[in-house]
């Protein structure tokens, strides 16, 4: 009997408290970004708009999330890829691997019906890592 009051008890303590309030940013509906997870951000830029997508690593596989994010890229857009990996690998894998990544993303586009007027691999990039970024033209 005495489990029971004290589960009673802390089920009354629990009743009392006031609720946890959490909140949660998401930019475009985008989904958060993990360290595992492929994902995807849409930013909105002063001379235009600007799509970054994300990458696993060693891969220029278009994630869901990714897809998401290109398919927020108008139709009658033109706009410009430029694509990075990091740093991890070598120079020759990292700008292969950025390239690959640039068509991917060309790719999806122009199958969506957008003008992709350039879409280059830079090679490694420290900052940008491992992303593909889509500038429309003004």
């Amino acid at each position: 009997m005495g489990e029971i009051n004290r589960l009673n008890g802390a089920l009354s303590e629990c009743e009392n408290r006031p609720p946890k309030v959490v909140e949660k940013v998401v930019v475009k509906e985008a989904p958060v970004q993990t360290a595992l997870a492929t994902a995807a951000v849409a930013v909105a830029t002063k001379n235009g708009e600007k799509w970054v997508v994300s990458f696993t690593n060693g891969s220029a596989k278009l994630s869901n999330e990714a897809k998401f994010v290109l398919d927020q890229v108008g139709n009658d857009a033109i706009v410009d890829v430029t694509a990075t990996a990091t740093p991890i690998g070598g120079k020759e894998y990292n700008q292969k691997l950025s390239e690959r990544r640039a068509k991917a993303v060309a790719d999806y586009l122009t199958n969506r019906g957008v003008k992709v007027n350039s879409a280059v691999g830079k090679g490694a990039d420290a900052k940008s890592g491992k992303t593909a970024v889509v500038s429309t033209l003004q």
